[in-house]
């Protein structure tokens, strides 16, 4: 009987003890496997922008390789991401060529003789036809401002890692719709990916007069990665080999085919087919992406066409605030 009770919390320990390993190599194998998705998914440690704070970034350096930075759309976006909301940038389009700088509270109201003069005015100063369309766009400095991007990047990114979902969307898509502060769109969308209330409802968020966890950043965020995961992409594809293209995992990863991916999730497939249908994209790669930057069919129309431009000036713009941590 001694023999029994000496044996018994022997025995325990070693239960203990075996339990305590087993914990141990879960969570071993746990932060293996989240090593391994840094890894791949490109993902670095950086310190934010005014801020002390440290955390993770998705690293791309695609857009460098392929000098986008030199392209007037991206010039163009990166101006007004740096100018304050007081002025304005006049401008033709589609080309978007500055012709003028102007304090807002400056400008003829829209809609008046006096603003018709005046863009007659730029036209003839130019020597431009009397046909062109010069627009003014004011400054979106105070929207494109980084420094809080910090509270949701990081969450984002776990997040879009624990759907296998590559986190370059998520940040992509936070620098696009909310790199500062949440707003209501016209059509309904909300929150910091900007989801419409049937889609967040569709992917289990609550969505009332009383609740919205598109205000959420981890629900939101899980959200996102479902919609891209189950829609998105799988039609991005389903559009591109439509078409003929062959689109294997590789080319998945390819820059071309995430700001595709972006405008389906953007403007929807069918707004997204219908511009392949009248861009008739020869072949597959930035040339397709450049094409549709050109191309209106359906409501596929400005926005739409802007929206892979905003992602890669906001890349630009973000490389600029951050500091990577050795």
């Amino acid at each position: 009987m001694q023999i029994l009770r000496f044996l018994y919390p022997c025995q325990t320990l070693a239960l203990s003890l075996l339990l305590l390993v087993s914990i141990g190599l879960q969570a071993k194998k746990q932060f293996s496997n989240e090593d391994s998705l840094l890894v791949k998914y490109k993902i670095k440690n950086v310190r934010y922008p005014h801020s002390q704070h440290t955390g993770w970034m998705v690293s791309d350096s695609m857009h460098y390789q392929l000098k986008l930075d030199t392209l007037r759309a991206i010039r163009f976006w990166r101006r007004v991401m740096n100018l304050p909301g007081d002025s304005s940038l006049g401008y033709t389009l589609p080309e978007r060529r500055l012709l003028a700088l102007q304090k807002t509270s400056r400008l003829p109201h829209a809609q008046t003789d006096l603003y018709t003069c005046y863009k007659d005015s730029l036209k003839q100063c130019f020597c431009l036809d009397t046909q062109t369309k010069i627009v003014f766009r004011s400054g979106l400095k105070d929207f494109y401002n980084f420094n809080s991007i910090s509270k949701y990047l990081n969450s984002s990114i776990r997040e879009f890692l624990n759907q296998d979902v590559n986190p370059w969307y998520a940040q992509t898509i936070l620098m696009i719709e909310s790199p500062n502060r949440h707003q209501h769109s016209i059509a309904g969308a909300y929150g910091p990916f900007q989801l419409m209330p049937d889609v967040a409802r569709k992917f289990g968020l609550h969505v009332s007069a009383h609740r919205d966890d598109r205000t959420n950043i981890s629900q939101a965020a899980q959200a996102c990665a479902k919609l891209l995961k189950q829609i998105a992409i799988p039609n991005s594809i389903k559009i591109l080999e439509s078409h003929g293209y062959r689109i294997t995992q590789e080319i998945q990863e390819a820059l071309w085919f995430k700001l595709f991916v972006l405008h389906v999730y953007h403007a929807g497939a069918f707004n997204v087919s219908q511009a392949m249908e009248t861009a008739c994209p020869e072949e597959p790669g930035m040339n397709l992406i450049f094409k549709l930057w050109q191309t209106r069919a359906g409501k596929f129309q400005n926005a739409s066409q802007n929206y892979s431009q905003l992602a890669i000036a906001a890349w630009y713009e973000l490389d600029r605030h951050i500091t990577y941590i050795p």
